[in-house]
């Protein structure tokens, strides 16, 4: 069916095996891809057709829409045995062809059985059999396959289907991977603990889409909502749950579709953004969002702000917290569990990588930059080069394996990539979602048998490809994006039978965007060189010090870049000189394409509240605002500022500001009832804010009922609030005391939501360490500075199992460190009695020179022993300087030497 003159197929089957689709399934995708049709009716004769094929087959059938039909022939008690594969070409009967015999669409039937069948050409016989075709298809008996014939359907017993028709032999049974069941039970766990949403890391490879269709199989998630940005993704991931639940029905959320009866519905983020007002909120028990992009961040909330499940589950390939921070305070800053591509290769379970940084002789500086990408139209102007393409030849036939899966700029470049190949002697092929592509499942078996050595795309093959034996990745665009890198990566890390280790062959050119892959690659480095944790953030004096002395990896992996490539990042990397804050902002600006927000800068060791002025004030000095933002923040700065810089000694003022925000309430006053149900149910939701709510008079938040429950938040967060001036409380209702203009509220609620993500992720790190189910217990202490030296600072009377007095044996890093615990501060640590101090040495090490400095905010865990073990949290970037790092009070935060801040009442 790769002929491109085959315009239609229509398939008469008796029976239907998921092993015969199997077998069949590139060839039909590829004549859809082309705009091709097909009709396929098999029948329900003795119950043989398998109840899974039909499942799949209707997921097709929504899927193509008109262009993928299939009807069942209810058979009844009369025999029925046909087994034709038409296939009609552009002018009808003139270039067709059918194959008629004894071969049902199964495995044994089409490939292992002994089976008889022949070709027939001969237009007269073709007519006839299209003619019989057509009465089979219009018959009464033929019904359209629907979601109710399929959960009517009865299939036979294996038994009797054996003595009628060959069955392929049953597949190795589904189960989770090693490293999916260590995640499943951190899963299991975090909800035990009370938490009703988390964020696993996985890399690509280890089966994120696998892992959220066995833990919705638990019996409290009845109701499913998978969530992805791509098309591509939502496909993969139907075929994944149909795999772990067969007889579950599966609907799609996707351009008209909107199947909310399903039991597994899987939904566009723009679609189901767009149509919100037709889902009810509770619909859904169990919700999966799948690899987060910031480009859609405000399409995100408001999704994830409306639907109210049991659980939701954030999944991603990136380990980096920083580009991770929006994704985790989506999940309520609970990180379950983490096996990224550092984690995956020590382990085994992917293949190690060797990385190629070729210079780039493209001139990207003039290209047109915004939103993290180049201008399309001047990027493939500048890189469709015959200087480019030569370039890119030669260092694919420097490096290259078996098997390369190249990365363009465009369909253009990806269709003149494979033309210059194939005049090279390469067997290349271009494959894309434009016109003149190669067939693409075609092309994949004939990649994955060993018959074609390139495979140009541009970004179809970022997810949802599986051909473990690709053993090179060629990056001819520009990646900006942490997600997209190990996307485009991981499509090589698969293990597969022979295979050592996957190369990448990546262009660096001279613009800040291309420090991104570099930091990545370093951060991979900081997280598989060094003992304890770390959370893959690297400063740029170590990135400095790693292009000029080489990358300490995971084991097996390597990273070589050519002298020119690493001149042309070095000269990238900022002076140092000027602002920190705003040398940070810049470069995020510069290689993003985009701004920081407060949490992301809050989680690269930063604290937004030491910018000059406000956070917001900060970002529109510096024109980094767009102008949308830039006019909500001059229009409502005050109210801005004091979100910002409200004092808090507990959570209840920043929980009651996000359920009104959750509810849309700053245009209009919210009904306060609803405010405090919203409020509770964010509550319930976390533990650690159960744990702010229980006290003597309220032991068990949960067993208050609604009204005793409104009583208490009117009482505490809502009426303080009110004392500020800015939110008016009365006897029904709680709001803005000036209210929001319709155009200013949804882009006013964005900024706040900003706001509100950072100050309760500080919150939750300082009152509440190691919260996620699989992160590692322990107490956060903060990095202070006293003395021109950084120490650390806690709070006794929240930790009372600190360890007290000197000499307390720590490890750090694998050396046995003394430390001296005092009353509130360790600031000695001695790696033998009477030795040095080497505190400081240690917190720099971790945390770069300015470790604990005002405008910093760093954090490291003490876990129990025997023996205690000390790892930093959070690492820093070369970060900005200004103003205090104290607790959670002010603007510019009066902070004490304990880290409380001031507060008019225990309950704000």
């Amino acid at each position: 069916m790769a002929d491109p003159n085959i315009a239609s197929v229509d398939l008469l089957v008796s029976f239907v095996m998921v092993s015969g689709l199997d077998a069949v399934q590139a060839s039909l995708d590829d004549l859809l891809d082309r705009g091709g049709r097909i009709r396929m009716l098999t029948s329900d004769y003795l119950g043989i057709t398998e109840k899974r094929a039909l499942g799949l087959l209707l997921a097709r059938c929504h899927e193509y829409g008109d262009r993928f039909r299939v009807r069942v022939y209810r058979a009844g008690s009369e025999s029925f045995h046909p087994k034709a594969y038409m296939l009609w070409g552009t002018t009808g009967v003139g270039n067709a062809l059918s194959f008629v015999g004894s071969a049902n669409l199964s495995r044994p039937g089409l490939r292992t059985g002994v089976e008889w069948t022949t070709t027939v050409r001969d237009p007269t016989a073709l007519a006839t059999m299209r003619d019989a075709f057509e009465q089979l298809w219009l018959d009464d008996r033929s019904e359209p396959l629907t979601q109710a014939l399929l959960d009517d359907y009865l299939e036979a017993p294996r038994a009797l289907g054996q003595e009628l028709v060959p069955i392929a032999p049953p597949t190795q049974p589904v189960a989770p991977t090693a490293v999916q069941g260590e995640a499943l039970d951190a899963l299991a766990a975090t909800r035990a603990a009370g938490f009703g949403a988390g964020l696993v890391v996985m890399a690509t490879g280890l089966g994120k889409s696998w892992l959220a269709a066995f833990d919705s199989t638990r019996p409290e998630f009845a109701r499913v909502l998978f969530i992805a940005h791509r098309e591509e993704i939502l496909n993969q991931t139907r075929d994944v749950f149909r795999r772990i639940q067969p007889d579950a029905r599966i609907g799609l959320i996707k351009g008209p579709r909107l199947d909310l009866d399903a039991d597994i519905v899987l939904a566009s983020v723009q679609t189901l953004a767009e149509r919100l007002d037709q889902v009810p909120p509770d619909r859904f028990d169990y919700v999966v969002v799948d690899e987060f992009h910031h480009a859609a961040a405000g399409t995100y909330r408001r999704v994830i702000d409306h639907v109210r499940p049991k659980f939701l589950l954030g999944l991603t390939a990136t380990p980096e917290r920083t580009d991770n921070a929006d994704l985790l305070v989506l999940c309520e800053d609970n990180l379950v569990f983490e096996c990224g591509l550092a984690d995956g290769i020590a382990d085994d379970l992917l293949v190690p990588f060797e990385y190629f940084g070729v210079p780039d002789a493209v001139d990207f500086r003039p290209l047109p930059w915004r939103n993290s990408r180049f201008d399309p139209a001047a990027m493939e102007h500048a890189i469709v080069t015959q200087e480019r393409i030569a370039a890119a030849f030669d260092a694919w036939a420097a490096h290259s394996g078996d098997r390369t899966l190249a990365f363009c700029v465009s369909q253009r470049h990806a269709d003149v990539m494979a033309q210059a190949f194939q005049d090279r002697g390469v067997r290349a092929v271009a494959v894309h979602a434009g016109d003149g592509s190669a067939p693409r499942h075609a092309s994949l078996d004939a990649f994955a048998r060993g018959d074609l050595d390139v495979i140009f795309s541009v970004d179809l093959f970022n997810e949802g490809l599986d051909v473990p034996a690709i053993d090179t990745i060629l990056l001819l665009r520009p990646t900006a994006s942490p997600v997209v890198f190990l996307q485009q990566l991981g499509r090589g890390l698969r293990r597969s039978e022979g295979k050592t280790h996957v190369t990448a062959i990546d262009f660096v050119g001279n613009h800040r965007s291309f420090l991104t892959t570099a930091k990545l690659l370093a951060g991979l480095a900081a997280r598989g060189g060094q003992e304890g944790e770390s959370d893959g953030t690297v400063t740029n004096s170590e990135l400095r010090r790693m292009l000029t002395d080489g990358f300490t990896l995971p084991p097996g992996c390597k990273v070589h870049y050519e002298l020119t490539a690493v001149e042309t990042l070095l000269d990238l990397l900022p002076s140092g000189s000027g602002s920190r804050l705003e040398s940070f902002v810049q470069a995020w600006v510069e290689e993003r394409g985009v701004r920081p927000t407060a949490v992301q800068t809050f989680r690269a060791g930063f604290n937004p509240a030491a910018a000059p002025g406000t956070w917001f004030a900060f970002l529109d000095e510096g024109g980094h605002l767009a102008d949308d933002e830039a006019r909500t923040v001059r229009r409502h700065g005050a109210l801005l500022a004091e979100v910002a810089g409200m004092s808090i000694n507990k959570s209840y003022k920043l929980v009651a500001l996000r359920a009104l925000l959750r509810g849309g309430w700053l245009a209009s006053p919210a009904p306060a009832a609803e405010l405090a149900a919203t409020s509770r149910w964010l509550v319930l939701r976390d533990p650690r804010l159960v744990a702010d709510v229980v006290s003597a008079t309220t032991p068990d938040p949960s067993a208050m009922t609604l009204a005793q429950w409104e009583s208490y938040w009117r009482k505490w967060p809502l009426a303080h609030l009110a004392k500020g001036g800015f939110f008016r409380l009365s006897d029904a209702t709680f709001g803005l005391v000036n209210p929001a203009s319709p155009e200013d509220a949804p882009k006013l609620t964005a900024l706040i939501d900003e706001l509100l993500d950072w100050r309760l992720t500080r919150y939750l790190g300082r009152v509440a360490p190691g919260a996620g189910a699989g992160a590692n217990a322990g107490m956060i202490l903060t990095v202070s500075h006293t003395d021109g030296k950084p120490i650390l600072r806690f709070d006794r009377a929240s930790m009372p199992d600190l360890p007290v007095g000197r000499g307390v044996p720590v490890d750090i890093g694998g050396r046995t460190i003394d430390m001296d615990f005092m009353k509130i501060a360790v600031n000695v640590a001695r790696e033998a009695p009477g030795g040095p101090n080497i505190l400081a040495d240690v917190l720099r090490g971790w945390f770069g020179p300015d470790a604990g400095r005002p405008g910093t905010w760093h954090q490291v865990r003490l876990t129990p022993g025997p023996p205690w073990r000390l790892d930093p949290v959070r690492r820093a970037t070369d970060g900005e300087d200004p103003g205090a790092a104290g607790g959670e009070g002010g603007v510019h935060g009066s902070a004490y030497p304990d880290g409380a801040t001031r507060s008019s009442s225990a309950h704000d």
